[in-house]
This record gives C-alpha cells, structure tokens and sequence, in this order.
C-alpha cells in the first residue's frame, strides 16, 4: 500500500472520533457495521472506503474481523 502524506479529511476525522469513543467506552474496535449505524450510513461499504482511504493515509491499520484500530496521538 502506497502511503500518503495527505491529512484525514473532515469525514475521516469524523469516523476517526466514532472509532475513538467505541473503544473508550467499552475497549473493542468497532465493525464497519457499527460505524456505518453510529454515522447515519445506510451502506457499510462507504465505511470501508473512508477506511481505505484512511490506510492508504497511514491512520489506521485493520485487521480481518477485529475492526478498525487507529495511532490516536496522530488525530484524536
């Protein structure tokens, strides 16, 4: 994967900050489904892209079926 050295948009920010309080309030990464529900979303799909996006920013790393972990000192 191709590193970026763009900042997160206001968006990514956005499912950054719902990332963060999920894993304050009970310590476990939350689901794409569980983003997509928290922002309003009807597809988990547009969670995924905003994840990828992400990635490729170095800002998040995903591991398969444990959602989506992040650097907080880097955004949040």
């Amino acid at each position: 994967m191709i590193l970026t050295s763009q900042p997160p948009t206001d968006r990514e920010l956005h499912v950054l900050s719902i990332v963060a309080r999920q894993i304050d309030k009970d310590g476990t990464q939350p689901t794409y489904r569980e983003v997509c529900r928290l922002m309003g979303w009807k597809s988990p799909n547009a969670v995924r892209k905003v994840v990828v996006s992400l990635q490729a920013k170095g800002v998040v790393t995903v591991a398969d079926g444990h959602g989506i972990s992040f650097q907080r000192r880097r955004y949040l």
